[in-house]
């Protein structure tokens, strides 16, 4: 019997999931033990805070990353408690005991926590929690590729406009229920406001649907550049959007109303068409009342019929007294 010749052919050394250490000796790992291992990913998962977060996830590698409320980090949250750069993953281990990661928090206003205690650096297992800004906690888990590919694209699918790209009717419809209820009997408030694009048939009819969708993906941008990182903005259909505005007062709301139909005015050089863009802009307020959000959401309807009513390119706060000169049930 010809015995089976060992070959002296080295193999590459792995990437991190590839390898194991143990007893502190690196074992490299079978071509099918290297393949079920990477099928799997370190990652942090969002498991409660803002409902813009809740389910998103963030792969952990070699390279440090970062989380906060800033966009640039490598996860950008929307909690107004969040710093805008919180924490690091700075390191990712790999023992017999699973994948580890340093956290270190980069001198946040309002602390970083694990298992209750505050801390400026500490070894994070699978399992374990990390707790930032008002209401967000970060689970350390691991994932398949394909199961973060599809949460996240999915995420996406079901809660964005897909043409402007911000929250649909439905992630608008959840979001301000979530938004109520946080602030509902408290002394916190938040405004709303609803934007109707003025004569926006007749751009469609006169340039077409090519042109008029361009206006929507356009105004989407500008709204989008002007409001804060923890504001809300979504198309509810047709030339239709709506913003929330939490921690905000109405003259907070109308500042950033004035702002906007500057902005869309300006919009027009940009088309090389004899464009008119304007806004009508209804606002409501709610100071933790015992309204609903149907009522918040009326209130603004009817402020944006009044504007309407009062020639449009403008924006109306809600008054008890508009609702005498509406049909709105």
């Amino acid at each position: 019997m010809v015995k089976e010749q060992k070959t002296t052919q080295k193999l590459k050394t792995p990437t991190l999931d590839h390898q194991i250490t143990r007893g502190g000796e690196t074992k490299l790992m079978s071509v099918d033990e290297a393949s079920q291992d990477a099928s799997r990913h370190p990652v942090l998962v969002v498991v409660s805070g803002n409902l813009l977060d809740v389910g998103r996830i963030l792969p952990i590698g070699k390279e440090p990353v970062f989380i906060g409320r800033d966009t640039n980090t490598d996860l950008p949250l929307n909690d107004r408690l969040v710093s805008r750069k919180h924490i690091e993953i700075a390191t990712l281990k790999e023992d017999v005991g699973g994948y580890t990661i340093l956290v270190r928090d980069l001198s946040s206003t309002n602390g970083t926590f694990v298992k209750g205690k505050r801390i400026s650096e500490a070894w994070i297992r699978l399992g374990e929690t990390v707790e930032i800004g008002a209401e967000t906690i970060l689970l350390f888990r691991t994932e398949s590729f394909s199961s973060i590919q599809d949460r996240n694209l999915i995420l996406s699918m079901v809660s964005k406009d897909s043409l402007t790209g911000v929250y649909n009717r439905r992630a608008f419809e959840q979001l301000i229920e979530h938004v109520h209820e946080k602030f509902l009997n408290t002394t916190n408030c938040y405004s709303l406001l609803l934007i109707d694009v003025d004569h926006f048939k007749t751009v469609n009819d006169t340039f077409g649907h090519p042109a008029g969708d361009k206006v929507l993906r356009s105004i989407a941008m500008v709204i989008r550049s002007e409001i804060r990182a923890e504001d809300i903005v979504a198309r509810l259909g047709g030339d239709e959007f709506a913003i929330i505005l939490p921690h905000s007062r109405s003259a907070g709301a109308t500042k950033l109303a004035t702002r906007l139909l500057r902005r869309v005015k300006e919009l027009c050089d940009e088309f090389n068409k004899p464009l008119n863009l304007t806004l009508s802009i209804g606002i409501s307020e709610d100071r933790g009342s015992k309204l609903k959000t149907a009522e918040v959401y009326k209130q603004a309807d009817i402020a944006l019929y009044q504007s309407k009513q009062k020639g449009r390119d403008g924006w109306s706060i809600y008054s008890s007294s508009y609702e005498d000169l509406t049909n709105i049930v």
